[in-house]
């Protein structure tokens, strides 16, 4: 098959674009439609290169060999350059959701290194190439997006994650095929649909749900205190003295606009959950929309450490508060992400 005259200085100017595109592109919300459009996109350039495939295994009398050359390429094109298009655009979304915990770094530094992949054209083909790099790189592209993204269309966030699991699921077997069409022993099969069961296996966990940010969500600011004026909390602290007769947990969370869904505040004691308080959340407040729980009944003895940690309905968290009630030696072990 001949190469294409612009196939040499192809891989620079592929990095230039993309390496533009990351930089400069509307990522504002109501551009989501475009990313989900970019993984239907990018199926169907692997479905169009295994028709293109089947076309190169013909005879060319009638078909310039040149002509084939560029369709395959175009359907290439078609495949990767969504992939590339949906991890930049989703990436900064999940970044402004991360609260530092190892799992949620776990997965941006996955998100990070398949986007970075995908800047150099031969380092991108050569992963997309073998089939559990390229199910790999469709994978996370998937779910990042749909993850991500389905909630600006007034999906729930379990719903949204729940899809986003089943067409990871769908990208990992479509990427393999094109990488290798001739999937026919168990060796190269076995990675591909280990790698398919993964995410519903790991997204079933509670530490894997809590390993992937909550994007398009971000807690903005939170406290604990005692008491609320209005719409304002009037007293955050990290350590009461005196013991409460309620504590309330203050929260400001970042949504865009067309996000309309629930967050959970829970509770806990010393580490013990004592409570599950769910706050509706509306998208499209620039400063923020203002939540609140409010935990009455604390015991005859509400000494030690109290924490409210803000999780969505599928148990992502958002951001933890804590604050030490009574024995100043309590905070020993305190921790807010």
């Amino acid at each position: 098959m001949p190469r294409l005259v612009w196939s040499r200085p192809w891989p620079w100017v592929s990095l230039v674009l993309g390496a533009l595109s990351a930089t400069l592109m509307d990522r504002r919300p109501e551009r989501a439609w475009l990313v989900v459009g970019a993984i239907a996109l990018a199926w169907t350039g692997i479905i169009a290169t295994l028709v293109a495939r089947r076309i190169d295994g013909a005879p060319l009398s009638a078909i310039s060999a040149r002509r084939v050359a560029l369709a395959r390429a175009l359907a290439r094109m078609a495949a990767l350059n969504p992939i590339q298009f949906a991890l930049f655009f989703t990436l900064p979304f999940y970044y402004r959701a991360y609260v530092g915990t190892p799992g949620q770094a776990v997965f941006l530094a996955l998100l990070g290194t398949a986007a970075s992949v995908t800047l150099w054209e031969p380092l991108e083909k050569r992963v997309a190439s073998h089939p559990v790099g390229s199910a790999l790189l469709q994978s996370l592209a998937s779910f990042a997006a749909c993850n991500a993204m389905l909630p600006l269309f007034g999906l729930a966030n379990r719903t949204s994650l729940i899809l986003a699991v089943i067409a990871t699921m769908i990208a990992v077997p479509l990427a393999a095929v094109w990488s290798a069409p001739a999937l026919s022993t168990w060796r190269r099969r076995v990675p591909v649909l280990a790698l398919a069961l993964v995410w519903p296996l790991v997204m079933a966990l509670p530490a894997g749900r809590r390993a992937v940010p909550a994007a398009p969500l971000r807690l903005v600011e939170g406290a604990i205190g005692t008491a609320l004026d209005a719409y304002d909390l009037l007293d955050g602290a990290e350590r009461l003295g005196a013991a409460p007769t309620q504590l309330v947990c203050y929260t400001t969370l970042s949504a865009p606009r067309g996000l309309r869904d629930a967050v959970v505040h829970v509770w806990r004691k010393d580490g013990a959950e004592l409570d599950r308080i769910a706050v509706t959340v509306r998208g499209g407040r620039e400063a923020g929309f203002r939540t609140w729980s409010i935990k009455q009944n604390i015991g005859p003895r509400p000494a030690g450490l109290w924490s409210c940690s803000v999780e969505t309905a599928s148990g992502q968290l958002l951001g933890e508060r804590v604050v030490v009630v009574g024995d100043p030696g309590l905070t020993t072990g305190a921790n807010a992400p």
